[in-house]
């Protein structure tokens, strides 16, 4: 921003850093003084203007713009994407699962989050403990999806062979119990 003599401030320039593969991106307008010169997307003619070509649809554009002051010709190349990535994940219902849940078909993505209990966890393929889950994926174009899930409490089987254990020992005290109690002689 720049401050006129009258004390005004007055916006002069402003711009987004982008990779080169976005989503971000829905258009492109030539700084002062270039102008577009040829337009492609995926090896295809494009539609543009001399000062303004839309990125609308998903693909390769390659820009070609013209200085006319040095007459030198320049290159902007980037990927429009702007669908978000896909994670599978097996074994929920309605946002639910009664055991493990495995986060698979990840597609090559830029960053993984995964939320458990509202605290950021180290990623892994396989969750299992029981609680609210977040995870959100972004992929290189920047891209972001987004699953909530709950894993409720299930038995696997180290539990339930635990539960059966505990089980066992409570009925061998209950006979323990009984039997000493059918020995025990009043006086």
């Amino acid at each position: 921003q720049v401050t006129t003599g009258s004390g005004q401030t007055q916006r002069v320039l402003s711009f987004t850093i982008v990779g080169n593969a976005t989503g971000r991106l829905t258009g492109y307008t030539m700084p002062s003084g270039f102008v577009i010169t040829d337009a492609t997307r995926d090896g295809e003619a494009t539609p543009w203007d001399r000062f303004y070509i839309g990125f609308t649809e998903e693909g390769l554009y390659e820009v070609t713009y013209r200085c006319p002051r040095n007459g030198l010709d320049y290159k902007l190349n980037v990927l429009i994407d702007f669908t978000p990535p896909v994670l599978s994940l097996w074994a929920l219902e309605n946002g639910r699962a009664r055991g493990p849940v495995s986060l698979e078909d990840l597609e090559e993505v830029a960053y993984i989050s995964v939320y458990y209990n509202d605290k950021q966890i180290p990623y892994q393929q396989v969750l299992e403990d029981s609680g609210d889950y977040h995870v959100l994926v972004m992929d290189q174009a920047g891209n972001l999806s987004e699953y909530y899930f709950t894993i409720l409490i299930y038995f696997d089987l180290n539990s339930l062979l635990f539960m059966a254990m505990v089980v066992g020992v409570l009925a061998a005290v209950g006979i323990y119990l009984w039997l000493s109690r059918k020995r025990l002689k009043i006086r």
